[in-house]
């Protein structure tokens, strides 16, 4: 991928998998973590237990050194005991009416990976399985037509770009 190919990519996913294989500028915790939450207050909406709502603020101060790593244990927890209960919500809707929307539960994954150790999360980054963290900065304008939000496209991959900066050097930010 060339420079201008990074800061044209509408792909945030490909963006991902290009840094996973540079060995020089792999993103570290710290920034996969921030992505995680930006990703996930942007399909804020879709996190409707408080338990991973909380896992995504207490990953956000965890990566500024401003939560414990009992705290963040403990979010861990909570969160996982969201997603799984909703887990248990799908199934039975499922059952009893024969279909079922995950993207609550896609949230629910994707605040959970705000809160994974730091060695978690870097295999996590390795791995480029960003695709419900993904979802998630896409999710508000895909499904909403607001005008003054950019299209769906083009969310991710800024946050991408925000947060983990690129192989390029810095990208210059876009005046306020």
């Amino acid at each position: 991928m060339t420079k201008d190919e990074w800061l044209s990519c509408t792909d945030a996913m490909a963006m991902l998998q290009f840094l996973r294989d540079q060995p020089v500028c792999r993103p570290s915790s710290r920034q996969l973590r921030l992505l995680a939450c930006a990703c996930c207050r942007h399909g804020w909406d879709l996190l409707t237990d408080q338990r991973s709502r909380n896992a995504v603020e207490i990953g956000e101060r965890y990566a500024d050194g401003r939560a414990s790593d009992r705290k963040r244990r403990s979010a861990y927890r909570a969160a996982s005991d969201a997603a799984r209960a909703m887990l248990g919500d799908i199934e039975r809707a499922e059952q009893a009416t024969g279909t079922y929307d995950t993207d609550e539960l896609d949230a629910a994954g994707a605040a959970l990976t705000t809160v994974l150790t730091n060695h978690q999360l870097r295999l996590f980054g390795r791995l480029a399985n960003w695709d419900k963290v993904v979802y998630l900065a896409r999710y508000r304008v895909g499904r909403k037509l607001w005008e003054d939000l950019p299209s769906a496209e083009d969310v991710a991959p800024r946050l991408v770009r925000d947060i983990l900066g690129g192989p390029f050097g810095p990208v210059a930010g876009s005046p306020v």
